[in-house]
């Protein structure tokens, strides 16, 4: 019994990498197909004819390869968003497109039938985008999205194996949108010169913030040193220190107005850092001392 295997994105894959997963002994055949939307700006005649419409855009199913998908598809559905009248679309032959117009953004759901009726069909969602992207000045007036999407044949059966043989052979004329169609190759190119980028940018990124991350650590241990040595200081930098950083106290001679020096020291007991003492003058040793009592004394 034959299946279908779908694998969407990326486009950086051009040969079928769904081969090596499945039994070699197996027949797989892949076919690369492509869901696109082209969006184009209403003119001001068309404006006036569709009122609030703003653009005219297709959604169609091709190969990438021209090749007639007719022969291994029997029908196309296009599921429309449900303001539209007819939102169903089903399409029997080619080319699948469908033509419309209106003013906002949706996603389109395409189903795929085969000619082999026991096959699943395939959906693949779409989104219908109507602005184009900064990113686009070659086509400024085309707004377009694409879907790449491969479905791998396991097994078919030998009238499907038939169709899918014959429709590689058979191309078609190339389609009137194809100026507007997304260059893969021009793509894989530009998502490889992305991830180089990227990974250049990582790896500067990188090696400046180790080094940062070095010079931070270098201060680190210059500022747990400097800590380190007022805590924990040396002896010979304990001496040095009360050489060098201890201030003397030098304290003031107060003078009586006769000059005498030793009069007035009571003040300075007042000073901060002396004591509290009264001192005698010595001046005269030979003055006998008064007599508490009041007796004479022959």
């Amino acid at each position: 019994m034959s299946t279908v295997v779908t694998k969407q994105e990326p486009w950086l894959q051009q040969d079928c990498p769904a081969e090596e997963k499945f039994n070699p002994n197996s027949i797989t055949l892949c076919k690369r197909i492509v869901v696109g939307t082209y969006s184009f700006p209403l003119g001001v005649n068309e404006r006036r004819k569709y009122g609030t419409m703003t653009h005219k855009w297709v959604c169609l199913l091709r190969s990438p390869d021209n090749e007639n998908m007719s022969h291994y598809i029997r029908k196309v559905q296009f599921d429309l968003d449900p303001s539209f009248l007819n939102p169903r679309r089903v399409l029997t032959s080619m080319p699948y497109e469908v033509n419309e117009v209106g003013w906002g953004e949706f996603f389109i759901t395409v189903s795929i039938y085969f000619a082999d009726e026991t096959l699943d069909p395939v959906k693949i969602v779409h989104l219908l985008k109507l602005n184009p992207p900064d990113a686009m000045p070659d086509r400024p007036m085309c707004a377009a999205n694409e879907t790449h999407d491969e479905i791998v044949f396991v097994d078919p059966s030998d009238q499907l194996f038939q169709k899918l043989q014959t429709s590689t052979y058979d191309i078609t004329e190339p389609s009137i949108y194809q100026p507007y169609f997304w260059d893969y190759e021009k793509k894989a190119r530009d998502e490889m010169c992305r991830y180089i980028y990227c990974q250049s940018y990582l790896q500067a990124e990188t090696m400046g913030l180790m080094a940062e991350a070095n010079n931070l650590s270098s201060q680190i241990q210059a500022l747990q040193d400097r800590v380190s040595s007022i805590y924990h200081p040396k002896q010979e930098n304990t001496v040095q220190l009360k050489n060098e950083q201890l201030p003397s106290l030098t304290v003031p001679q107060h003078t009586n107005s006769l000059g005498d020096p030793l009069t007035n020291l009571q003040n300075v007991s007042n000073l901060p850092g002396t004591l509290n003492t009264t001192l005698t003058n010595p001046t005269n040793t030979n003055q006998q001392p008064q007599n508490p009592m009041g007796i004479d004394k022959q």
